[in-house]
């Protein structure tokens, strides 16, 4: 633990940099997610979504589209539902 904090000073990776990081790597994730949606890529799409939901807890819209790749996938329904739901607490 120390040694890492120790690279990150080194490489100017402060924790508010870092946050920022994550956020726009969660985002492009999105994005990509949501052009493999368009063309029906429904598993490659869901596994981007995975990912920048565990970057981005805090995200009504990847819910969203998370929700709507489970609705596609016979075998991901249920977690599409709790997406759908997660989506809604995250958007009231």
């Amino acid at each position: 633990e120390e040694k890492r904090r120790e690279y990150d000073k080194k490489m100017g990776l402060t924790p508010a940099v870092e946050k920022r990081n994550l956020a726009e790597i969660a985002e492009v994730k999105f994005r990509q997610a949501k052009t493999l949606y368009k063309q029906e890529r429904y598993n490659e799409a869901e596994i981007l979504l995975g990912e920048a939901v565990r970057l981005q807890t805090n995200k009504g819209k990847y819910y969203l589209l998370l929700g709507m790749v489970g609705a596609k996938i016979p075998s991901s329904q249920r977690k599409g539902e709790q997406s759908f739901l997660k989506a809604i607490r995250l958007e009231s």
